[in-house]
């Protein structure tokens, strides 16, 4: 199965698959972030939907350009 068939197959599910590593680095650049960063999304909102995570994603970055941390 080639990577952009997950893309097809998920969204049309709307569920993210992140079992195998090539899916987890699929959605990890599809949604322009690492791996780990999934991870954690995934744990903090306890969803494989990609909705939800897609929504997260973006009041996150959201968040950071209200709240920019300073180094």
């Amino acid at each position: 199965m080639a990577i952009q068939d997950y893309a097809s197959i998920s969204t049309q599910k709307k569920i993210i698959g992140v079992a195998e590593e090539k899916e987890q680095l699929f959605w990890a650049s599809e949604f322009g972030i690492s791996i780990e960063r999934l991870k954690s999304i995934i744990k903090a909102t306890r969803s494989l939907d990609y909705e939800t995570i897609r929504q997260y994603i973006r009041k996150s970055k959201e968040t950071l350009k209200k709240y920019p941390t300073s180094c």
